[in-house]
């Protein structure tokens, strides 16, 4: 489990470093999760390649999450 681990994280750090993707923050988690990065990609499709990059070993599983800056949920909120 754990060389399985190892190769993901570094197969997706590795991706990440030759693009535009870049690695923000990475944490070994306890839970439902064995691992959480927090990745910047410059647009959705950008995202999308990458996490189709590091899913097509079959090694891990990948949930994605949109994140808003606080400034852009609250326009988004005030526009309600």
């Amino acid at each position: 489990m754990l060389g399985i681990l190892q190769s993901a994280s570094m197969l997706a750090l590795r991706w990440a470093s030759s693009r535009v993707v870049s690695t923000k923050k990475f944490f070994m988690t306890m839970g439902n999760f064995d691992m959480v990065s927090v990745i910047d990609a410059p647009d959705d499709e950008t995202m999308a390649k990458h996490v189709l990059a590091v899913g097509a070993g079959g090694n891990v599983r990948i949930i994605t999450l949109k994140a808003f800056p606080e400034e852009v949920y609250r326009s988004i909120i005030a526009d309600l």
